[in-house]
């Protein structure tokens, strides 16, 4: 796959968030709470990897290495993942599609530059530069305008 077929996938996987927050949104009005729409997101993505991890035959790997894998890679993404979405699912009509996922992409963008000026969890370091950091303000000053515009 070339470059822009690449980007194509990771603008679709953006798509996606904004698609999943209205979609859970009549799950969170319906059980007045956003975990049961987290719960059910992460049950059906489970049995939807499962699925597809069986179909297409993936290899599963060995004990030996499951053994070497530090327990906070373990319970890390999952939870990172579950805070995300239930903050995602509670905040989205709240604040708007526009305004939310401004913000999301505005968190993320402060915490890339964190972990690659620090280089954690083994990002390359990439020193925080004058240019990055303004090109987050103008992220943040784009979430005004989404907001008050």
């Amino acid at each position: 796959m070339n470059s822009l077929g690449f980007l194509s996938l990771a603008l679709l996987a953006g798509m996606m968030l904004p698609l999943q927050g209205g979609i859970n949104n009549p799950l969170k009005q319906t059980f007045g709470s956003s975990l049961i729409p987290a719960f059910v997101t992460f049950s059906v993505g489970s049995l939807f990897l499962l699925l597809y991890a069986v179909v297409t035959r993936v290899a599963m790997p060995e004990a030996r290495l499951i053994a070497r894998i530090p327990w906070w890679n373990w319970i890390g993404g999952g939870l990172c993942g579950a805070i995300f979405i239930s903050l995602m699912i509670g905040l989205c009509t709240r604040l708007g599609a526009g305004t939310l996922f401004a913000l999301i992409v505005a968190g993320e963008m402060v915490m890339s530059l964190t972990l690659d000026h620090f280089g954690w969890l083994g990002f390359a370091s990439h020193a925080a530069t004058p240019g990055r950091l303004a090109g987050v303000v103008l992220l943040i000053g784009g979430i005004y305008l989404i907001e008050h515009a």
